[in-house]
């Protein structure tokens, strides 16, 4: 059946030029900012893996499935997470599971991971399916003829569940620092990827350098109250925050220390807040363009749950509506890429990977691209790279940042011109 005929309007979803050839700096820096997956070579896209080897540095966009496999779980042991990474989230998650490595991501996995099981989860589906029952009411009171902006309504919706399932017991005002922090942070930090993209030193200073650590200090304070609240009550609850206190090593018996805990509760907020928000809304977005798919799903709720509010034993059921959300995520990933530095040589798709080589995992054939800066494609490195030089440990003087493998024998390095 045609578009036309069943009444729906073509569905071209908009999408973003992808770039031909490695890009200059200051081209770079400028789409960076503007939307990172503007940075993305086009083979990303179309090849399961595509590799670029410029002085001594690999990169590599990994797209296939069972290669992003390779990277993340049978070869996990070999690679790290990525300075990017750490440098991003640093202020505010510190060493929590997203950015820990080695032995302190493992227990720290271990202990979160009972958190997350499946019949874990749909124990939180009362609430999700109260807050989303209270923005339906909103929208059911204002005018049908109103325009809404479906990101902001989202937004609030999840923080709905959050202050439910993550922050019960926190005080109002707590809840609404937690909520306009994580907003400013959010908003700002593509300065943050942009810097640390650029390798640019830490301490460097950008235009939301100083917003974005008030920021942090303010969320972690805010989260840091809440915490000690409930351990001073005794700790305990059936929340995220509860669960989240009685979590222990699994090989010593160890809870997690005052810190350590702000940091995986800010973690899992941050994690399930602005990208479930978003892909809702991108959601909303796709069935907008799809007025049959909107009938398909509203019948197959009302058949399914008829009368009833969601609960957790009719979501097996609910095949279509999982279909239709599992779509968008594949057009709209909330996170479209994931970062990682061989730390040993590696093979992935005939392809051998030297220690230091930046991978970027692209999620649904999308990536990130870290550039060479000063490379232009009739020069040589050796020519060309002049304005990032580096110390670098046991080197008789300043190194080209575009020409020198990151390794574990190198410090971190100073950038010097």
């Amino acid at each position: 059946m045609s578009p036309a005929a069943s009444g729906s309007i073509a569905l071209y979803p908009p999408t973003v030029s992808a770039s031909e050839r490695p890009l200059s700096r200051p081209a770079f820096l400028l789409r960076a900012l503007r939307n990172p997956l503007l940075t993305v070579p086009r083979l990303a896209y179309e090849e399961p893996i595509t590799i670029l080897r410029r002085g001594g540095l690999t990169l590599a966009w990994v797209s296939d499935p069972a290669l992003v496999e390779e990277v993340l779980l049978a070869h996990a042991a070999d690679f790290e997470k990525t300075p990017l990474e750490k440098r991003v989230f640093a202020p505010t998650l510190r060493d929590g599971v997203l950015t820990a490595d080695g032995k302190l991501w493992r227990w720290q996995r271990r202990a979160m991971a009972p958190m997350f099981r499946h019949s874990e989860i749909v124990r939180y589906v009362p609430a999700m399916a109260e807050a989303a029952e209270e923005q339906a009411g909103r929208w059911r009171a204002g005018p049908r003829s109103a325009i809404r902006e479906l990101g902001r309504d989202m937004t609030e919706t999840t923080f709905a569940i959050i202050a439910r399932t993550m922050l019960a017991g926190g005080l109002p005002a707590e809840a609404a620092i937690i909520k306009r922090e994580t907003a400013r942070l959010l908003s700002n930090i593509s300065w943050e990827i942009a810097y640390a993209l650029l390798r640019a030193p830490s301490w460097l200073p950008h235009p939301t350098y100083f917003t974005l650590r008030r920021a942090a200090r303010r969320l972690r304070s805010s989260v840091g109250a809440i915490i000690a609240r409930r351990q001073a009550e005794g700790g305990g609850g059936e929340d995220l925050l509860g669960r989240l206190l009685a979590a222990r090593d699994p090989d010593s018996g160890e809870p997690m220390d005052h810190e350590r805990l702000v940091s995986n509760l800010l973690t899992l907020l941050e994690a399930g807040h602005e990208t479930t928000s978003r892909s809702l809304a991108w959601t909303f977005y796709l069935l907008a363009r799809a007025p049959d798919w909107q009938e398909r799903l509203r019948a197959e709720v009302l058949s399914v749950c008829r009368t009833e509010p969601v609960s957790a034993e009719h979501l097996p059921a609910l095949s279509l509506t999982q279909q239709v959300l599992k779509e968008a995520l594949r057009l709209y990933p909330a996170a479209p890429f994931l970062s990682r530095i061989a730390v040993s040589p590696i093979t992935l798709a005939g392809e051998t990977l030297p220690p230091g080589s930046m991978v970027m995992h692209a999620a649904d054939k999308a990536g990130t691209y870290i550039p060479h800066f000063c490379y232009h494609k009739k020069l040589s490195i050796a020519a060309n790279c002049r304005m990032c030089l580096v110390d670098v440990e046991k080197a008789p003087k300043p190194m080209p940042a575009c020409a020198t493998p990151v390794t574990r024998s190198i410090s971190a390095p100073r950038i010097t011109s």
